[in-house]
């Protein structure tokens, strides 16, 4: 006999999509245990184990799932993954994961990534009562019952406790042999245009995930047969043909649900999906119109532009230079986009809400100052900056003490709290009408809160963004423009529509931008010389996250047009200081 796979199920009865997924592991001579509530039909060689052994029925509960508007027993069956792994140890396996190898061991540590960012559990492994295990069950019962997304007990939850505990992200197994195919692309699974790349992906993989929320959220129907030439058909027919039904999609169906899919959630799932698959996937779906998203969007503004004579500094236009019309767009929830011009500010006209600036600090002085100094720069006066540090260096907080005449105030949170959870304590101590994130190894234009606040209140919006900005590498002497996207720590918000900010160490302001934006309208500004974010090598993401979105940026100064940009930005922001300092912390 081979392996022992664990598994669990509460539901409908199986259809032949887990026929087919745990007779892969019988064919390659593993034995499947199904822990379920009830009797269900299952292929015949699966052990069924009564599930109440782990964890009593009266403990099961559901999420109520925004994407299927249903009630989903997911979170609850990553708490019984984790129960399971510390009560039993061994091999845990979702349902919708096919086995792809007779050759995997038992008794060890084993998980991946199934992307750069993001540790999946679909398929783990780990010995009886391994601290890991009893660290991930502890952590998911703490976890709310009322928490926004389905993913918070699951892969948010492995890939904010694994990293934390010194961990890899990825521990005998990887990428390409536990996902070779990644959720976006679960869809692929069902083109026959796809099958021989999927093949070739698979080829040497130990599982295939194969999603099967993806396709729920899709509003696909696993039980019907895929169409002819998938690899999905193909699984099928080789494991399952016994429990197939005659109701079969043809492959323009499964286009037109996932173009339906993609439109509904344009705002995250296009970059997503084009990020896996690249630009190609876009004219296989015939959705090239999907990708036009906030920042293309044709309005009068390219008119203006183009009927200017004398182009200004590229990145630094308009409003930097000269007094010329401000163009923003407006996105509404559902998708529509229309393009204001807005008339210049006045400052004076009257009473402006009060903005607080949130920043999260590791406390460091010589890194935050130069942030610092471009709050106190801001010509917007009715502001304050709520500095939030678990340990702030000694200077720091001398440093911080001498501007609370400037409405400037440290709060001092000891102890292990995540990134998400350190901006909602920001949030919580500020006193503002508007939230601005104001992080402190990154430079800001002056005119940052005014021109933001400015279009927030014109364009009627919940929060602005902005759609470009500017990446600075000073070490090795780099700034360029960014690619055209939403930048989700740009945004500047009224307080009351922003949610809560999950408790993740990375991306947890991705959650929030998302939130916002599938319920108010945003604006975003074309203006990129209003942020400049600042690679230090101390930064939360990596080195490389930096390389690929310099290897995207729109423009690239380098050499003479480096030396020309630092000089209007120093102008303006505090930014040959900054040189200085990073260069004195690298030396």
């Amino acid at each position: 006999m081979g392996t022992v796979f664990n598994a669990f199920w509460y539901g409908p009865p199986l259809n032949v999509f887990h026929w087919a997924c745990m007779r892969s592991f019988l064919r390659r001579g593993h034995e499947y245990r199904l822990h379920v509530y009830d009797p269900v039909a299952a292929p015949e060689g699966v052990t069924l184990v009564d599930a109440s052994e782990l964890l009593p029925r009266e403990q099961i509960f559901y999420f109520e799932n925004p994407f299927t508007r249903k009630v989903d027993i997911g979170p609850f069956s990553d708490l019984f993954r984790y129960k399971l792994l510390l009560t039993l140890g061994g091999w845990y396996v979702d349902v919708d994961t096919f086995c792809m190898s007779r050759d995997i061991p038992d008794g060890i540590r084993a998980w991946a990534q199934e992307n750069e960012k993001v540790i999946n559990g679909a398929q783990m492994c780990l010995p009886k009562g391994d601290p890991l295990a009893r660290k991930l069950y502890e952590e998911c019962l703490a976890v709310s019952r009322n928490r926004a997304l389905r993913e918070d007990w699951g892969p948010n939850l492995l890939t904010r406790v694994i990293p934390s505990l010194g961990l890899p992200m990825s521990e005998f197994g990887s990428t390409s042999t536990f996902y070779p195919v990644d959720w976006i692309s679960a869809f692929t699974l069902m083109l026959p245009s796809y099958s021989d790349e999927i093949r070739t992906k698979v080829g040497s993989a130990l599982f295939l995930a194969a999603y099967q929320s993806f396709f729920q959220y899709c509003q696909i129907d696993l039980a019907r047969t895929p169409p002819a030439g998938s690899c999905l058909r193909e699984l099928y027919e080789t494991l399952a043909p016994d429990q197939m039904t005659s109701t079969t999609y043809s492959t323009d169906e499964i286009i037109s649900l996932v173009r339906t899919f993609l439109k509904n959630n344009r705002d995250w799932a296009i970059q997503l999906l084009v990020g896996s698959l690249g630009t190609r996937i876009l004219d296989d779906l015939a959705c090239n119109e999907l990708a036009l998203t906030l920042e293309e969007t044709r309005d009068p503004e390219v008119e203006w532009r183009t009927k200017q004579k004398n182009e200004s500094f590229v990145g630094f236009t308009p409003a930097i230079l000269e007094a010329v019309p401000l163009f923003v767009r407006v996105g509404q929830p559902g998708g529509e986009v229309e393009t204001l011009r807005l008339e210049p500010m006045d400052l004076q006209s009257g009473p402006r809400p009060l903005v607080s600036c949130v920043m999260v600090s590791r406390g460091n002085l010589q890194i935050a100052q130069h942030s610092v100094e471009c709050y106190l720069r801001q010509d917007y006066p009715n502001r304050e900056l709520i500095v939030v540090s678990a340990s702030p260096d000694p200077e720091f907080e001398e440093f911080l003490r001498a501007l609370e005449p400037a409405r400037v105030r440290l709060i001092k949170v000891p102890g292990e709290f995540s990134l998400g959870e350190l901006r909602n304590f920001s949030v919580a101590h500020s006193t503002g009408e508007i939230v601005c994130t104001w992080d402190d190894d990154d430079l800001f234009d002056p005119h940052r809160l005014s021109l933001g606040v400015h279009a927030l209140i014109a364009a009627n919006a919940g929060a602005t963004f902005l759609i470009q900005l500017l990446m600075w590498y000073p070490s090795r002497k780099l700034l360029g423009i960014s690619e055209r996207r939403v930048w989700e720590g740009s945004m500047l918000a009224w307080r009351h529509v922003m949610p809560i900010y999950p408790a993740l160490f990375r991306s947890e302001d991705s959650f929030v931008t998302n939130r916002i934006r599938a319920r108010y309208p945003i604006v975003v500004l074309d203006e990129p010389y209003l942020y400049c974010r600042t690679i230090t090598g101390r930064n939360t993401w990596d080195d490389s996250h930096f390389q690929k979105h310099f290897r995207s940026s729109q423009h690239l100064y380098a050499d003479r047009s480096y030396d020309q940009a630092i000089r209007v930005l120093a102008e303006r922001t505090p930014i040959l200081e900054y040189a200085a300092t990073l260069e004195a912390i690298h030396r």
